[in-house]
């Protein structure tokens, strides 16, 4: 008879192909989904697990209608196999409530209940932002009057438009982008 701490936990699907540091193809992530779906809830996931690249506020999602679990690329990139498998855990706990027809939210305490019973987490790991979207001046050529914009802009000074061109644009006023540091 062995013993339970000196068994080793058989590692999923595709796993050899994570350690390498490139992301793995969305099969095998698929797999994992699978392979966990079955190990937690006794079915394969029926739907369609993909990489979502452009995914940076959440570690991943589930559409119901669709049936499609989607898991961001950089929260696997930044945090790993293990997080990353954390997360699919997660989203598969709302496929399970929506097949089994509760509708629930993410505070729910069915959802909560079912989040602890399989040990996924409520919430990911924050992905670290690059520190917030700069802001870029522009002065007023004519009045030095200072603005400042998130984006590039191809306004004019309000200020001096009102009392030079009657409220409309003029070319003269042109706001001027002060070069950062």
């Amino acid at each position: 008879m062995t013993n339970q701490t000196d068994a080793k936990p058989t590692p999923l699907p595709g796993l050899a192909g994570a350690a390498a540091g490139a992301p793995p193809d969305v099969a095998t992530v698929r797999a994992w989904a699978d392979a966990l779906a079955l190990a937690h809830f006794g079915l394969r996931f029926p739907g369609t697990v993909r990489w979502a690249p452009r995914l940076r506020y959440r570690a991943g999602d589930y559409t119901p209608a669709t049936r499609v679990i989607r898991v961001s690329l950089p929260y696997y990139l930044r945090y790993g196999y293990e997080e990353t498998m954390r997360i699919l855990l997660h989203e598969l706990c709302h496929w399970w409530l929506f097949r089994q027809g509760v509708h629930h939210r993410e505070d729910s305490p069915v959802f909560q209940r079912l989040l602890t019973a399989h040990g996924a987490p409520a919430h990911g790991l924050p992905l670290q932002r690059s520190g917030g979207r700069r802001l870029r001046l522009y002065v007023c050529p004519c009045c030095g009057m200072r603005y400042h914009y998130r984006r590039r802009v191809n306004y004019a000074c309000g200020r001096c438009c009102r009392r030079w061109s009657g409220g409309r644009f003029d070319p003269r006023f042109r706001l001027v982008p002060v070069p950062g540091p």
